[in-house]
């Protein structure tokens, strides 16, 4: 900001290399578009060794205007070259460099810079561009009717193009210049935003600033460029970055109008951030579908939507969709289907039983498909997150798990263990893995662990983990790309996937969610001795990949964990009790075991997982039946004082 004038202040930078009608046509719309702009300018315009009568008229320019400079190179030093020669001569906050093929509409450069000011996050802009089948008149018109409800409007793009575009000073003394490796030109600006990306800065088009672009006008006249040059480029270009890689997304209605579900879109959308293109499909009632993705408001250019419904029923639906994904499996080059994420279960089975798909795997999470695993794990290590992470962990006598635990979580920024006065190797072993140790005896009461724990991080986020539980590479990717997104829920759940003896227990009704990660400033835990309860204040959503839980490992381990947390309970229950209630207690030690037995054993499938289901079938009932039997033993107690 110009604190003389009060107004923003930009450099512009506009390489020429001959067609000096473009150039001069250029340069006239650039000023008469900044007359009565708000905006403090300088113009610099670099010159790759044009023929002589092109750098007198330039010569003859800038000796009219006093806020253009002129940069003559003696040879042809391409594109990147002399915007970098431009970003070096440059001072202001923002910095503009342009093609000379354009035409700039009235208010371009305020607009942009209008909404660059409004958002920090925001590194990278560029305007609207022509549509391809415009001409220069039919484009003012559409300017004209279009301008004024746009303003300080934008969408999220993917990448921007170097063609006019405004960066932020904070992006390059962040991530630097353009890299000279692509010398003429093309990929340095997909370059380019990928850093920046990285960095942890958006990318956007602003929507109420218009730039006419002829295209290409320039380095048509390039020899060669097409054949040699351009193929260079990708090839560098994919190298580094990875080829195209295109997802097809399918869910239904609910996830869309459901507040609670539709958190999974926020992933979606750190997905488009990070260059993947995706193609959502959503199935179900048009007039309902349209308003609850509005709602959203995640739109970005790599996110593309359709809604599918139809008088038929969902099933033609999934037709219409598979007959696509298979056009998309046959093509070769950017256009290729790398993967199909079904995020419904019902609609996943019809997609997995499809042949349309001829062999395309069919996954249930995003953070699953291997076709971007590996690219998303490469992005996410070197990716600017925009929020904290602390790992809160209680333990007692935990050695024998703590270090898997703590392993599976080493890439947060904070892991902070609260440990119950251990007698075994825990507090070591956390701190031997980098971990932060408070000691406290909590008596039962796992509510003021948890506070004081989350008390001792200083990260925006927390995930509450106990050291039977692990953070698989699934979970982490979706972690990671919601603190790059600032979900609008201020916490998450995450199912438990539960293993029993060594053995993973999918039936049984054991796989429960539980709220996890979640801003700290928004929430708290209360309630009594092991049945702590986290109070949100706000939206809660959910994650798509579980946590790994392995509570009981060995039967002596049950029968150890059952025995404590039984006493434990029993206390619980005694506490606000006066009197024996006979019948409610024989209810307790006959009854109840026998109905949690049949809930799990029977109606929630256990025998399906063979012995193992049975065994912990019974295990669970007894643990009800031995609480109760340990209730009934302490008001004896009560009754009986000698």
């Amino acid at each position: 900001m110009n604190h003389t004038t009060g107004r923003l202040r930009c450099d512009v930078i506009l390489v020429s290399w001959n067609n000096l009608d473009y150039t001069r046509a250029c340069l006239e719309s650039l000023l008469r578009s900044l007359r009565d702009a708000e905006v403090d300018y300088h113009l610099l315009i670099v010159d790759n060794a044009s023929k002589p009568e092109v750098i007198d008229a330039l010569r003859a320019f800038q000796a009219q205007h006093p806020r253009v400079e002129l940069l003559c190179n003696e040879q042809n030093f391409g594109w990147v070259r002399a915007v970098n020669q431009g970003i070096r001569w440059s001072t202001a906050p923002f910095v503009c460099w342009l093609n000379n093929d354009l035409v700039l509409c009235d208010g371009w450069l305020s607009e942009m810079l209008r909404v660059a000011a409004a958002n920090p996050r925001i590194g990278l802009l560029n305007p609207s561009w022509k549509l391809h089948h415009e001409t220069p008149a039919m484009f003012q018109r559409r300017v004209a009717q279009r301008r004024h409800a746009r303003e300080t409007s934008y969408r999220e793009v993917g990448e921007c193009n170097g063609a006019c575009l405004l960066v932020r000073r904070d992006v390059i003394e962040r991530i630097g210049l353009l890299d000279e490796v692509y010398a003429t030109g093309g990929m340095d600006d997909s370059d380019f935003s990928r850093r920046a990306a990285l960095a942890g800065f958006l990318c956007v088009q602003a929507t109420g600033a218009f730039v006419y672009h002829w295209e290409n006008v320039t380095i048509n006249t390039v020899e060669g460029y097409w054949r040699q040059e351009r193929p260079r480029t990708r090839q560098i270009f994919e190298e580094r970055w990875g080829p195209p890689r295109h997802l097809a997304v399918v869910c239904d209605e609910q996830q869309v109008t459901d507040p609670h579900a539709a958190e999974c879109f926020y992933v979606l959308r750190g997905l488009a951030r990070l260059g993947i293109h995706l193609h959502l499909f959503v199935i179900g009632r048009r007039d309902r579908l349209r308003g609850g993705w509005t709602r959203l408001g995640i739109e970005h250019a790599n996110l593309k939507v359709s809604f599918l419904s139809s008088r038929t029923g969902p099933g033609i639906a999934r037709l219409q969709c598979a007959a696509l994904f298979a056009s998309y499996r046959g093509k070769s080059g950017s256009k290729r289907l790398n993967g199909l994420i079904v995020l419904s279960a019902r609609h996943r089975r019809a997609f997995e039983r499809s042949r349309w798909l001829h062999g395309l795997p069919v996954f249930g999470s995003f953070a699953t498909c291997p076709a971007i695993a590996r690219e998303l794990d490469w992005y996410l290590e070197r990716s600017a997150r925009q929020e904290r992470l602390a790992v809160v962990v209680i333990a007692k006598n935990e050695a024998r798990q703590l270090a898997d635990c703590l392993k599976t979580v080493a890439w947060a920024d904070e892991r902070i263990v609260v440990d119950d006065e251990s007698t075994d190797e825990t507090v070591p072993i956390a701190q031997s893995l980098g971990a932060r140790v408070v000691s406290r005896a909590s008596h039962g009461d796992f509510d003021t662990q948890r506070n004081l724990g989350m008390a001792q991080a200083t990260s925006e986020w927390i995930l509450q983990m106990d050291a039977d539980e692990r953070v698989p590479a699934a979970l982490r990717r979706e972690i990671q790309l919601l603190l790059g997104t600032r979900p609008a829920a201020n916490a998450f759940q995450i199912r438990r996937h539960n293993w029993f003896l060594g053995h993973a227990v999918r039936y049984g009704g054991w796989n429960d969610w539980g709220t996890k990660f979640f801003r700290r400033a928004a929430g708290r835990y209360v309630g009594h001795s092991v049945h702590e309860t986290l109070r949100v204040e706000g939206t809660i959503g959910r994650c798509e990949a579980p946590v790994e839980h392995y509570p009981y490992q060995t039967l002596a381990q049950v029968i150890d964990r059952t025995n404590f947390y039984s006493s434990v309970e029993s206390a619980v229950l005694d506490a606000p009790r006066t009197h024996l209630n006979d019948r409610e207690l024989l209810y307790h030690l006959l009854v109840k075991p026998v109905k949690i037995f049949w809930k799990l054993y029977v109606k929630k499938q256990a025998y399906r997982e063979g012995t193992i289901g049975l065994l912990f079938s019974i295990l669970f009932s007894w643990s009800h039946w031995l609480t109760w039997a340990k209730y009934w033993e302490r008001h004896l107690g009560h009754q009986n004082p000698s």
